[in-house]
């Protein structure tokens, strides 16, 4: 099981992001030899978009509670959950859908599954 990533390990990834989207904008620009400013805040806009869905996923992945240290209890039964490993889940929020991988628990007891972060 992955640990929580450090503030180095984020910040490396957020740089690799960032210069993926300058390029972007950058190739965007070149290709577009006179835009107009509709059609560049049209592009600056969807940059935006596409940066902050993609922050908030490094960011949410980092979280502790995505990489618990220990299995969680079952709600039901108090018992350990077994590790299934990451799955995938899509999540609504306030910048649109995030797709995030999270740790995966299961109680064979009780038959339920968890994502710790609810």
């Amino acid at each position: 099981m992955k640990k929580k990533k450090s503030r180095e390990e984020i910040r490396q990834e957020l740089n690799q992001k960032a210069e993926t989207w300058i390029a972007e904008i950058l190739d965007w620009y070149e290709a577009n030899e006179t835009p107009n400013m509709s059609q560049i805040e049209t592009h600056v806009l969807d940059i935006r978009e596409k940066m902050s869905r993609e922050t908030a996923q490094i960011l949410i992945q980092a979280q502790e509670a995505v990489h618990p240290p220990t299995a969680p209890l079952c709600p039901e039964c108090q018992q350990p959950m077994r590790y299934k490993g990451r799955k995938g889940k899509s999540v609504d929020g306030l910048i649109g859908e995030v797709g995030i991988k999270r740790a995966y628990y299961y109680c064979p007891d009780c038959q339920k599954g968890l994502f710790p972060l609810g």
